[in-house]
């Protein structure tokens, strides 16, 4: 684990604020993403909740241009890192380039025009307009968020590979962003007195099975391919990054699991342990995001770091 450490501290100060930025960015839009999951389709549909969802919309909206801002702050960062620059200033020559000539800058445009759509069709939402198409406007609000989530591969290894190798990546991202975006707005619902947090948890907990399925097996794909072999996991930064998600995740799933068993069927009568736990798993689910970014800046040494070459 020593290579892991000094990869840390030789990456230097823009790599480092590089991958803080983009983790922020995708818990930004994983929040977004999360808070309309289970506001729109998790939260039964009644007058009581509906404080409830315009809150969880106003979060999604937060978030979403949070997310926004994020992304435009990785522009500069990643054009530094493009030029071999030290400091930001380095980088102005070169910012345009980056925006315009590389593919990485068109799916960060890409990325920006989603993103700012689906801030303004919130704001729609929240006008008078919003009676206006309403299932219409949610469902594209959705999958605005959701293409974010599928680019994000797209912007590190996944450029690079084959099409055979992107539908792992791509599910694992979104089942995540699903997942731990969730967290927040599942802890409001939990406070709300107006939603019975039984229900809610229940009915989050299908939609947390089929992430978990799907993030086990996508993982699972893309270590096989990436890492290759066990001494790669152990002796490389590439694997023990893995091997740090990987027991990240676990304890994810074991509180989930708590969650699950435990604190739902309690939910009414003991709160604020439940809370603790959701409190500790969206901790956790921000370091998986930090790991994530940074094996998106490591070059893996199975088929796929071959191929990138």
């Amino acid at each position: 684990m020593f290579s892991l450490i000094d990869a840390a501290f030789n990456g230097g100060a823009l790599a480092t604020l590089q991958i803080a930025v983009r983790a922020l960015a995708i818990a930004s839009f994983s929040v977004a993403l999360g808070a309309l999951v289970v506001g729109w389709w998790l939260i039964p549909q009644h007058g009581a909740s509906r404080p409830l969802i315009g809150r969880l919309q106003w979060l999604s909206g937060i978030a979403t241009l949070l997310a926004l801002i994020f992304f435009v702050a990785l522009w500069p960062l990643v054009a530094a890192q493009m030029a071999g620059a030290t400091t930001l200033a380095e980088s102005v020559p070169v910012l345009r380039v980056v925006l315009t000539g590389t593919s990485f800058g068109g799916l960060l445009r890409l990325v920006w025009g989603l993103l700012a759509l689906a801030g303004m069709l919130l704001l729609t939402l929240l006008s008078p307009l919003k009676r206006v198409a309403l299932k219409e406007l949610r469902g594209g609000v959705v999958a605005l968020l959701g293409m974010v989530a599928l680019l994000q591969p797209l912007m590190g290894h996944g450029a690079t590979v084959g099409a055979g190798y992107l539908l792992p990546m791509t599910s694992h991202v979104l089942a995540a962003s699903l997942w731990i975006g969730a967290i927040p707005a599942l802890a409001l619902g939990c406070i709300d007195k107006a939603v019975d947090s039984r229900q809610l948890l229940a009915r989050f907990s299908w939609l947390g099975i089929a992430c978990v399925v799907v993030l086990g097996l996508s993982g699972l794909v893309q270590t096989i391919t990436l890492v290759a072999s066990w001494h790669a996991l152990w002796q490389t930064v590439y694997g023990q990054l893995i091997v740090v998600k990987a027991v990240l995740l676990g304890a994810l799933l074991m509180l989930a699991l708590i969650n699950r068993c435990y604190w739902t069927p309690r939910a009414a009568a003991r709160q604020r342990g439940m809370l603790l736990t959701m409190g500790i798993e969206w901790l956790l689910a921000l370091g998986v995001i930090v790991i994530a970014v940074g094996l998106a800046a490591q070059p893996p040494p199975g088929i796929m770091g071959e191929m990138t070459h």
